[in-house]
C-alpha cells in the first residue's frame, strides 16, 4: 500500500469507469449471456470496497490508482476474458463534490416566479 504522502491526488480514492465490447464478450466470456460479465466485475469490485454509482461507474474512497490496478490485475488472472473484452477503462481521482444549488437559487427572479405561478392558476 502506498503511503499517504505518495497518494497525492489519490488521497480521496478513485473513481473507475469502464465499458466492454459486447461482440468480444460473446467470444471470450459467453455467447448466450454476455451481460453477465458486468455483474461479475461488479461483484468483485463491491467485495473489494468499491461502491457502485451507476452503469459501470464505481468509487472507492480508500484506495489509490496503483492499488486499483493491482486489484484489476488479480481479477484478470482469474478471469482471462476480462482484458480481451475491455473497450475502455478510466480511472480518476475521487474529488469532493459540492452541491451549489442554494447558491444558484440566490439568482432567482422572485417577481418572475410569482408571475409564472399566477399564470398557472388561470
Amino acid at each position: 500500500m502506498s503511503s499517504s504522502k505518495e497518494k497525492g491526488i489519490w488521497t480521496n480514492g478513485v473513481v473507475l469507469s469502464f465499458d466492454f465490447a459486447v461482440d468480444d464478450l460473446k467470444v471470450y466470456y459467453s455467447q448466450t449471456a454476455p451481460q453477465g460479465a458486468y455483474e461479475m466485475i461488479k461483484s468483485y469490485l463491491v467485495k473489494n470496497g468499491f461502491k457502485h454509482l451507476k452503469d459501470s461507474d464505481y468509487k472507492n474512497e480508500k484506495i489509490d490508482d496503483l492499488e486499483t490496478v493491482d486489484l484489476l490485475y488479480h481479477f484478470s488472472k482469474k478471469n482471462k476474458w476480462f482484458p480481451f473484452c475491455l473497450k475502455k477503462m478510466d480511472i480518476s481521482p475521487n474529488v469532493i463534490k459540492l452541491d451549489i444549488a442554494m447558491d444558484i437559487w440566490a439568482f432567482r427572479d422572485d417577481e418572475w416566479g410569482k408571475e409564472r405561478e399566477e399564470q398557472k392558476k388561470k
